[in-house]
């Protein structure tokens, strides 16, 4: 089962969870360890699982989807 993740009273169900590290640019083969680096490694990670949201925590991201609300029909 995954875990349910509340940030500014949306929903996310974690995917992944992936530490900085694995962020690092040069550990994919860029020789650069720009923060622009490390957004297109994030991105390629975000892709690759599915999520459509990041989220930062204090030691790496958790890769997301976003829950919907809840619709009422009358």
């Amino acid at each position: 089962m995954k875990e349910i993740f509340y940030h500014n009273n949306t929903a996310y169900k974690i995917l992944r969870k992936i530490k900085a590290t694995d962020c690092d640019p040069r550990s994919h083969g860029f020789n650069r360890t720009d923060d622009e680096a490390r957004m297109k490694v994030l991105m390629v990670w975000r892709d690759w699982v599915g999520a459509d949201h990041v989220l930062a925590v204090r030691d790496g991201f958790y890769l997301c989807e976003t829950i919907p609300e809840a619709v009422i029909i009358d």
